[in-house]
């Protein structure tokens, strides 16, 4: 997780990433490429690491979400329902399995 900063924007990946475009040729070319946006992107890995923690520790939901890099603890659940379909804490339980 270390590699999914908390705090990714443009002018950050600019300085460490160096690439000849703005911010909107970026994202254009990042969505062509990966098939998501960036912020979509990081999103998704953020929600895959909070999957992993979930099934690893019992770090409580709201701390995890901010473990892995959500700056608002409900956004992780609502992002983490799109993905899996069910919410963190079923899942937790075991009440759900994961496709």
């Amino acid at each position: 997780m270390d590699s999914v900063d908390r705090n990714w924007d443009y002018h950050r990946c600019r300085r460490r990433f160096p690439f000849p475009a703005g911010p909107r040729q970026f994202s254009r070319t990042f969505q062509a490429e990966v098939g998501v946006g960036p912020a979509k992107a990081v999103e998704l890995l953020r929600v895959e690491e909070a999957r992993r923690r979930l099934e690893t520790t019992r770090v409580p939901v709201e701390v995890l979400a901010l473990d892995v890099g959500f700056g608002d603890p409900e956004r992780m659940p609502r992002a983490f329902l799109r993905k899996y379909g069910t919410p963190p804490q079923a899942f937790r339980r075991g009440k759900t399995t994961l496709f």
